[in-house]
């Protein structure tokens, strides 16, 4: 399955990533992650079935939690972890 990056902010104290992923069918998502560097807008992001890679496969990311988008969750996360745009 593929999925494309909207939004990602990283997290300064602990170098994760938050990103928000939308998939064909409008389904999106809240990733929280870690890698070599976050998803930037319009990244592909493919699942197989042991790995995730962010386009070409070149950065594997690990896999922290998901969650279902929802505006004020992305808010808080924005707000109270100090994260800021990636």
């Amino acid at each position: 399955m593929q999925w494309i990056a909207i939004d990602t902010l990283n997290h300064p104290t602990n170098g994760t990533f938050f990103s928000i992923i939308t998939a064909r069918r409008r389904t999106q998502l809240i990733l929280w992650y870690q890698s070599g560097s976050g998803l930037r807008q319009g990244d592909t992001l493919h699942v197989g079935r042991q790995e995730i890679y962010i386009n070409t496969g070149q950065d594997a990311i690990v896999l922290l939690n998901s969650v279902p988008f929802n505006r004020v969750v992305w808010q808080n996360i924005r707000t109270l972890n100090g994260c800021y745009p990636s």
